[in-house]
C-alpha cells in the first residue's frame, strides 16, 4: 500500500465480506481473464462439492 501511495496510486480499498460484488462486477473481473472458479471462497465452512 505504502509503495502505491508514494507513486501516486490511491487504490480503492473494498472488503468484499462487507460489500461482496455485484454481477456487473464479477463480470468484469471475469473479462480480465480469471477464472470464475478461482473466484470461490473454498476454504470457508459450508463450502462442499457435490
Amino acid at each position: 500500500m505504502k509503495i502505491l501511495e508514494e507513486n501516486t496510486q490511491n487504490p480503492e480499498i473494498v472488503e468484499y465480506l462487507k460489500t461482496p460484488p455485484d454481477r456487473h462486477m464479477l463480470n468484469q473481473i471475469i473479462s480480465q481473464g480469471i477464472a470464475a472458479r478461482d473466484l470461490i471462497r473454498t476454504g470457508e465452512t459450508g463450502f462442499s462439492v457435490h
